[in-house]
């Protein structure tokens, strides 16, 4: 604030940048990228992301939740990318947290393979039982996309109805699922029993999913479950 020689006030311009207005300011080279900060992690990643590196990358929740909400909205090129990344090594952290998803995973999943179910549950599954977190993808960036994590709480229990598509031949997410169907059965199951409850399986008698519920009719007819 100055003050001019007639003795009244005049607002000078601070050179500084309004706290409310700090992330829309930011320089577009500091701002988060999600997206590429997800699928990579290289050398390069780790200097450009500097100390906080370690947080990112197809390995960590940050990613693999971003990732599989990203992905169940539009399935692009990078979906794609990172769905093909073969590494076994690392667990799956971007998860549903939910009793229903709890059956031990093949050892041969792979991250790419985690991508696919854990998009698969947010694209088929109604979340409306589950407690949902919305973090910053980068706490350091308010610039960054929210993530969004489901599992219980005190008063949920967080038990996800999942449904199949209308045009489920044509969804390429189901049809990523539906390529190694072993590795997404607790999905799978979901699906058949709610299309079996909301009596749906007629309808997909000649889609591709109909035919692994065919194969789910017989096991339970041979187990005395059905």
């Amino acid at each position: 604030m100055n003050y001019s020689r007639s003795g009244t006030c005049s607002a000078s311009r601070s050179p500084y940048v309004p706290i409310k207005k700090f992330g829309v300011a930011l320089n577009d080279q500091l701002k988060t990228d999600p997206v590429g900060e997800s699928v990579y992690r290289d050398v390069n990643t780790f200097l450009d992301i500097g100390p906080l590196a370690r947080r990112y990358g197809p390995n960590t929740e940050e990613s693999q939740t971003y990732m599989a909400q990203k992905c169940a909205e539009n399935w692009d090129g990078s979906c794609e990318f990172l769905s093909r990344n073969n590494d076994t090594n690392h667990p799956n952290v971007g998860k549903i947290n939910s009793i229903l998803f709890k059956s031990a995973q093949p050892e041969d999943m792979t991250v790419g393979d985690y991508l696919v179910d854990n998009a698969a549950m947010r694209r088929f599954c109604n979340m409306d039982s589950c407690a949902m977190t919305e973090t910053l993808y980068n706490e350091l960036d308010p610039t960054s996309p929210l993530v969004k994590q489901y599992g219980p709480s005190i008063n949920k229990r967080c038990l996800p109805v999942c449904s199949v598509p209308e045009h489920p031949d044509e969804d390429t997410v189901l049809n990523k699922v539906l390529l190694q169907p072993y590795k997404h059965l607790d999905l799978l199951l979901n699906l058949y029993w709610n299309a079996r409850n909301q009596n749906k399986m007629s309808s997909l008698k000649n889609t591709k999913i109909g035919k692994i519920f065919h194969l789910f009719d017989m096991y339970f007819q041979k187990c005395g479950k059905k």
